[in-house]
């Protein structure tokens, strides 16, 4: 990983490239699952965090597109399955 030291802060900028390539388009693949704006930011900012968190051992991935992707369709997929829980358990209780 490259970085650089601009006076006490280390600024990694293989990961500030990643996120300016991929961020857009991991918005616009959260929308395919037809969440709002607000959610889709929700789910990205997300993956970036968890990605930031673990990036020692996800630089090192072969394939990091198909792996941010992944990560995603995982993220909207659980996304999607607690609103239908939650959905369910409100209207459960409103009878």
């Amino acid at each position: 990983m490259s970085n650089w030291i601009l006076g006490n802060e280390i600024v990694y900028d293989d990961f500030d490239r990643l996120f300016l390539t991929y961020y857009s388009r991991l918005r616009r693949f959260v929308l395919d699952f037809s969440l709002s704006d607000s959610d889709a930011e929700d789910i990205v900012q997300d993956i970036f965090s968890k990605l930031w968190k673990n990036w020692d051992e996800v630089k090192t991935k072969t394939n990091l597109s198909a792996f941010l992707f992944s990560m995603t369709r995982n993220q909207c997929i659980d996304y999607v399955r607690h609103k239908m829980t939650v959905r369910k358990f409100e209207q459960e209780c409103a009878t």
